[in-house]
């Protein structure tokens, strides 16, 4: 899916808007932590940071 989207003017900074049906579709909400980085090609790319269950058993061992 290919989107083409404008950046919106908040406060002093700039957002990108995502519509709901894509972060229903990816299971995002407001509360998922998103990793931004960039790449040689000059793109953004943003990742949902998920807790792996071998995270779960590092940070809760019993």
């Amino acid at each position: 899916m290919a989107l083409v989207k404008k950046l919106s003017r908040h406060g002093h900074s700039f957002a990108l808007i995502i519509e709901k049906s894509i972060l229903e579709l990816l299971n995002i909400d407001e509360t998922t932590v998103l990793s931004i980085t960039t790449d040689k090609q000059n793109r953004i790319i943003v990742t949902p940071i998920r807790e792996t269950k071998q995270d779960d058993r590092q940070s809760n061992p019993n």
